[in-house]
């Protein structure tokens, strides 16, 4: 297998980057040549030449004529055992005739789809500005889980009958005190 990438790139940079059946008819047969000559000796690379090649060709035909993993995909979506991508689903959902979905629905659809965009595009501004969201959103992430440990802390100190966090420090033998002041 390794042959054969090999003999095939090096055919697709002899013929300028193109790309087709006839790439994988050549490369077939110089890997097939190669092979068969390490393998069995001289007069048999002819052999392996005039196999390999019409083979690897017949293969490139049918990939790319019968297409068996996508055909292998929309069977096993049709199945359930194969989640689709939901930039397909909703792809999908755009692309319906209007009449089946509301104009609202449409829109909102719409705004969900992210397009891609080359990092080249992107400008010093929205850098800011996202590098501004997700800080505004870390922070009230913060904000949140600190209130919550908070209200724990009242909890369980009103479930003590403490009325304070210090009193339930106190309680604990961990008084407000620095450790310094536990010296004299």
């Amino acid at each position: 297998m390794a042959a054969f990438a090999v003999c095939q790139e090096s055919v697709r940079a002899v013929r300028h980057g193109q790309h087709d059946a006839w790439n994988s008819v050549a490369a077939g047969s110089l890997a097939g040549a190669l092979l068969t000559r390490v393998a069995y000796g001289r007069g048999f690379h002819i052999l392996g030449f005039v196999v390999w090649g019409p083979v690897c060709g017949a293969l490139h035909w049918a990939n790319s004529t019968l297409q068996p993993g996508a055909v292998l995909r929309s069977a096993l979506a049709r199945q359930g055992l194969l989640d689709l991508p939901q930039q397909q689903e909703q792809h999908d959902l755009v692309h319906q005739p209007q009449q089946q979905q509301p104009a609202a629905a449409a829109a909102a659809v719409q705004a969900q789809i992210v397009q891609p965009r080359r990092v080249e595009d992107v400008t010093e501004a929205e850098i800011k500005r996202w590098a501004e969201e997700i800080k505004q959103r870390e922070l009230a992430e913060l904000k949140a889980l600190w209130r919550q440990q908070e209200q724990q802390a009242r909890a369980a100190a009103a479930g003590l009958g403490l009325d304070q966090p210090e009193q339930q420090q106190q309680q604990d033998g961990t008084s407000g005190k620095r450790w310094w002041g536990l010296l004299g």
